[in-house]
């Protein structure tokens, strides 16, 4: 019951993806591999990336690695303009030196923050979303059992829907980066952008509530001024 805000959403949609390399969507990704052949020597090893989608899309097709002598690595960079999409992508590493060939595969994960779900970090953003929706269920009590003035009361309720709203977009924004249907992602980035909306929506209403108080009050105030002045009051 601990985690059960994360954990109920996830098993509700997607499991978990594990063991993988997690890589930020948006950003230059850069690999850095040890090439072998057998006991051939790495300057004499020609290497190869092919990089896939989960749907088997090609994103690279069998491009040359640039060799470091220094580390005595082979590189590549994935640009940008590549990894817009999360989801579960494959290298395949083509190696050849004189006349050998050999073959290695890796799967890597893309999404929004390029961070590994784990036990700690879900921990953590479960306490911060179990405070959030506490102070959300605390308004929305103050707004039944106020007796203060009606702006105020209705100002609990804003306020209450406010914190919810926050409290869910944090749940939405966390799945994201953990769940790999790219469907249910593209309903959390739209989830994300209306409560932008929603946002100043709830600002507006607020100000609304309040200007239209003060108002009242300057001239409730005012006119009992006059009725004092003239003897009425």
């Amino acid at each position: 019951m601990k985690k059960w805000v994360i954990f109920i959403f996830i098993l509700l949609l997607l499991p978990l993806i594990t063991g993988l390399e997690y890589r930020k969507q948006g950003n230059n990704i850069s690999f850095v591999e040890i090439v072998r052949v057998n006991s051939a020597p790495s300057d004499s090893i020609t290497a190869m990336i092919t990089i896939t989608d989960e749907n088997n899309n090609i994103v690279v097709g069998y491009a040359p690695m640039t060799y470091d002598s220094t580390n005595k690595t082979f590189n590549y960079t994935l640009t940008d303009d590549k990894t817009g999409q999360n989801g579960l992508y494959k290298r395949c590493i083509d190696a050849t030196a004189f006349g050998i060939n050999q073959s290695k595969c890796f799967d890597f994960y893309i999404n929004p923050t390029g961070i590994e779900p784990s036990d700690q970090r879900t921990e953590s953003l479960s306490r911060t979303i179990y405070f959030i929706f506490a102070i959300s269920i605390m308004l929305f009590i103050a707004f039944l059992f106020t007796t203060e003035s009606t702006p105020v009361k209705w100002t609990f309720f804003v306020l209450c829907f406010l914190f919810f709203l926050i409290g869910t977009n944090f749940v939405f924004i966390t799945l994201q980066d953990e769940v790999v249907n790219p469907k249910i992602e593209a309903f959390f980035s739209s989830f994300t952008a209306i409560s932008f909306i929603m946002y100043w929506f709830i600002a507006g209403i607020l100000i609304i509530i309040w200007a239209f108080t003060f108002m009242n009050t300057w001239i409730y105030t005012k006119n009992l001024k006059n009725a004092r002045r003239y003897g009425i009051a």
